[in-house]
């Protein structure tokens, strides 16, 4: 399916989408391909962007999901649905979506993480600022997908779990169709939860291929059994390849006023001038700051300036 910007029922008209406080998912809201840009239609489940089999291309940016009882943010590669046109071509994967400068919190309740990507490859998820979510922060798998979400770029976002939150990237082994997760690739993230029966990132396998991850600030915590437990501190972590350069830090030391919800970096925040250059997948912040404005890029999804 080629790069579309169709708007879905109920967002075409007003520009700013603002779903919150609700107990469930529309999964027809929005059909591919399309773009969901900073709109604002009726109260929905979550910012959900549900594609019946393949949705090439889309774009979810700027938007802000909380207070729902699902996930924040959907992308469902479903197999077994058919094509909005009614025709039962399908791949089950949706390819090259861009979901960037989303603010994400409250959500999962009763499950469903801030980002769920089912079936995504090809993909960039940067400077989303996540936090206070009560599920995983963003999974990466297959449940409706042809196969495990592959191959995306998780770049420069801020996740920070709520205190009964799980792992703040999920990267489990596949339940549905076709192989696991593959070749994603974690850089520039800050990983944060005080829960401490969870952590960092989770993922099924530490076999070549599966993961690349570098240059984040995490918990001292990790699994590699699929997030069942917690089996690694970061050093140990480190012994598998990943995290050469990431480092453990606290809310306190990285924000202005974590308390209050403020996420920006502080001054002295161990986080700034600490990232690798991105460019040119990432060349600003969340705001729109240019990065870098120091010595290097900073981490997280906010540039200091």
């Amino acid at each position: 399916m080629g790069r579309g910007r169709v708007r879905g029922r109920e967002l075409a008209a007003p520009r700013h989408r603002h779903p919150h406080h609700q107990p469930h998912h529309d999964p027809q809201l929005l059909r591919a391909p399309q773009r969901a840009e900073r709109q604002r239609g009726r109260d929905l489940p979550s910012l959900l962007f549900a594609s019946s089999n393949s949705a090439d291309y889309p774009t979810i940016r700027g938007n802000r999901s909380h207070h729902n009882s699902g996930g924040g943010i959907q992308l469902n590669a479903d197999y077994s649905s058919r094509c909005p046109c009614g025709t039962t071509v399908r791949d089950g994967i949706i390819s090259f979506a861009l979901v960037e400068d989303n603010v994400i919190y409250e959500n999962g309740v009763n499950g469903g993480s801030a980002i769920n990507a089912d079936g995504v490859d090809d993909s960039v998820f940067r400077n989303n600022l996540i936090y206070s979510n009560h599920a995983f922060g963003i999974s990466l798998f297959s449940i409706d997908g042809s196969h495990g979400s592959s191959r995306n770029k998780v770049y420069n976002n801020t996740i920070v779990q709520a205190i009964d939150g799980r792992w703040c990237l999920n990267i489990p082994k596949s339940k549905g169709k076709g192989g696991s997760p593959v070749g994603n690739v974690v850089k520039n993230n800050i990983l944060y939860t005080e829960r401490t029966d969870k952590g960092a990132i989770d993922v099924y396998s530490t076999a070549a291929g599966v993961l690349t991850s570098d240059y984040n600030a995490v918990v001292d915590r990790f699994s590699t059994n699929g997030g069942t437990s917690v089996t690694s501190t970061l050093a140990q972590w480190q012994t598998f390849g990943y995290d050469t350069h990431s480092f453990v830090s606290t809310a306190s030391a990285l924000f202005v006023d974590p308390g209050a919800g403020d996420y920006r970096l502080k001054e002295g925040s161990p986080a700034i001038d600490a990232g690798t250059n991105l460019s040119p997948d990432v060349v600003a912040d969340i705001v729109g700051t240019a990065r870098p404005q120091r010595l290097a890029y900073d981490i997280g999804c906010y540039e200091m300036p």
